[in-house]
């Protein structure tokens, strides 16, 4: 069977947006220089044990962050849900697939959580929502609430400190 050239990876712009951090690799994803033969015998393997190491890490991020958006440079719904994201005050972790390493890893398996269109993808309190979501939630006025659940717990704990 015919093996796939290996592919160069670029490396990622950190922190290219004001006010939006693009957050670093896990040890485990900056280790893969080159996308596995896909054809071969042990490809399947290596694409299934990425596939749960992706996983792994998309849900990690998502439970301990509470607004998580992947997101493309690219695509304007992208930007104009990281500017209504950012104008309620809030400070999302951006993953930007399109400079992200592993960026078609991590987009083939949000498609395969059922985000489609493929971005944005946004989470909100661990709640999975997509780029339309996020638009009809605020002209429904929804989406300011869905934004200040995350951020109870500190909100409480301020209010407790306050009045001691």
């Amino acid at each position: 069977m015919k093996r796939l050239q290996n592919h160069r990876v670029w490396p990622s712009r950190q922190g290219h947006e004001a006010g939006v951090a693009t957050p670093p690799l896990p040890p485990s994803f900056s280790s893969w220089k080159t996308t596995p033969p896909l054809l071969s015998g042990g490809g399947v393997k290596l694409l299934m044990r990425q596939s749960l190491q992706i996983m792994a890490m998309v849900t990690r991020v998502v439970a301990e962050k509470p607004v998580v958006i992947f997101s493309k440079t690219s695509c304007c719904m992208c930007h104009s849900i990281k500017t209504l994201i950012n104008s309620f005050g809030s400070n999302p972790v951006v993953y930007e697939l399109d400079e992200h390493p592993n960026g078609q890893q991590l987009e083939d398996e949000l498609k395969a959580l059922g985000c489609k269109p493929s971005v944005p993808v946004v989470f909100i309190g661990q709640q999975l929502l997509g780029g339309s979501n996020i638009m009809s939630l605020h002209l429904k006025g929804e989406l300011t609430q869905l934004l200040k659940r995350p951020y109870i717990i500190f909100q409480s704990i301020s209010i407790n400190n306050e009045q001691q």
